[in-house]
């Protein structure tokens, strides 16, 4: 048969009424299949409507719950509480440094900075609030 385009929408939720409207007459019209994805969490779309939760309710949708990427078993557990929205259980499985004084932060960012090679460097972005 006939070969179709695969459209994936990462960060669906963020899509106004008017736009996910437009997508998918557009895809229609290129017979395009689309697969919506995104964090119901997440914020939402700044423009009117909450087209990606109304989608999900009419025609359902499925979880991904296993994490492939994160190799590390006790990184891996940590991020399932977390998920969980159990903060203080995944946080107990990692290791965490305060560091109180800007001086401590500004020191130790300029260090994890300088232990990188030249060229990680050359793509690190430092961010950092204005105001502190």
């Amino acid at each position: 048969g006939e070969q179709r385009e695969l459209w994936v929408v990462d960060e669906a939720g963020m899509i106004s009424a008017r736009d996910m409207q437009r997508l998918l007459e557009k895809a229609d019209r290129e017979r395009a299949v689309v697969i919506l994805a995104g964090d119901t969490q997440q914020l939402g779309s700044v423009e009117a409507g909450e087209a990606f939760d109304q989608i999900r309710e009419r025609f359902g949708s499925a979880d991904l719950t296993n994490i492939k990427r994160q190799k590390n078993s006790q990184l891996r557990s940590a991020i399932y509480d977390a998920i969980r929205g159990d903060a203080k259980a995944a946080l107990d499985k990692v290791p965490v440094t305060e560091l109180k004084t800007r001086g401590e932060r500004v020191d130790e960012i300029a260090r994890l900075y300088m232990s990188r090679s030249a060229e990680q460097r050359a793509s690190t972005i430092v961010l950092a609030p204005g105001k502190d």
